[in-house]
């Protein structure tokens, strides 16, 4: 018994250093030819063609014509519903971080919208202090 598990393991051990060296073989006989990566500009063909634009009136398709892709469209679309439905000056749409700086700079000629916001607060007025006199003192009993 033991005469044959030594054989069945030297077997074993020359079958183990044949395909070691068969692939150490293959391996150093094989040429690789060096992998050449060209990067591909998507837009390089695609000429943006600008005209002035409103952005509170802009459909998704006509965001995704301006250069953006669907995920910034979307997240444009939320920020304009997260500041009240419409953007009211190119400030305001300049701080939804979907549109990059340089982006922005290249848009900001065609946004038919005012440079800062124009609206003002006018909550010191809109409220007026009123004071409420109790006649005698305030009893509980006499409420319930």
């Amino acid at each position: 018994m033991r005469r044959n598990q030594f054989i069945g393991l030297g077997i074993l051990g020359i079958l183990i250093l044949v395909f070691q060296l068969v692939f150490y073989w293959f391996k150093n006989t094989e040429k690789h030819e060096p992998v050449v990566v060209e990067f591909v500009n998507e837009n390089a063909g695609n000429e943006l063609v600008l005209s002035e634009f409103n952005p509170n009136e802009l459909t998704a398709e006509q965001w995704k014509n301006l250069g953006f892709t669907e995920r910034q469209v979307k997240t444009i679309l939320n920020y304009k519903e997260l500041v009240g439905g419409e953007f009211l000056s190119k400030e305001q749409l300049a701080k939804c971080y979907a549109i990059s700086p340089e982006k922005f700079a290249e848009i900001e000629a065609y946004i038919l919208l005012p440079e800062k916001t124009s609206k003002k607060n006018n909550f010191e007025n809109s409220f007026t202090k009123k004071e409420l006199k109790i006649s005698g003192k305030f009893n509980p009993d006499s409420y319930s």
